[in-house]
């Protein structure tokens, strides 16, 4: 467990902070194509919370309470996040809670959810391929924690990583 939480730690170690002005982006702000004239609440209230925050030093209370509407992060805020949710699910899965689900929810999503995978393919190709690799071990070990893997989210967590790999490096040659 502490080996994982190493090369995680290693493979996320120079990704940057995204900016506090990209943490989030409502889909309800006329900037993005909403009708209000701002953010909503929600996106507010966490983009407030991880403004200047290093990923190290956000807790699984944190992020269950600030972090649990994954989706409200922009591409280059969910990829630097990332590691927190990885590691708080290794060591704190009962305090992290539903967001360990949103894990495998985002990189395993159900066939034909077009949303879902657009979302996947853009946070994929924002990973650089040693987070991919610690992505995809980290879903080895949820195999081993969840072994009924409901809904099969594990399983095509890790093929849709495994196939990122392979999809880069033919593209390579």
């Amino acid at each position: 467990m502490d080996d994982l939480v190493a090369r995680i730690d290693a493979a996320f170690s120079e990704r940057a902070h995204p900016g506090n002005s990209e943490i989030t982006r409502c889909a309800y702000d006329r900037v993005n194509g909403g009708t209000m004239d701002g953010p909503c609440w929600e996106c507010e209230e966490m983009a407030d919370f991880f403004a200047g925050k290093s990923w190290r030093g956000v807790r699984a209370a944190d992020l269950r309470r600030y972090g649990d509407s994954d989706a409200l992060y922009t591409i280059k805020a969910y990829c630097y996040y990332l590691p927190a949710y990885l590691t708080a699910a290794i060591r704190e899965p009962g305090d992290l809670d539903v967001c360990v689900d949103h894990l495998a929810y985002r990189f395993g999503p159900e066939p034909g959810d077009a949303w879902r995978d657009e979302h996947l393919a853009r946070t994929v190709g924002e990973l650089t391929p040693d987070e991919r690799a610690a992505t995809h071990a980290y879903f080895q070990f949820a195999r081993t924690q969840d072994p009924k893997d409901f809904g099969g989210f594990i399983e095509r967590a890790l093929r849709n990583l495994a196939a990122s790999d392979v999809r880069e490096a033919s593209s390579e040659t």
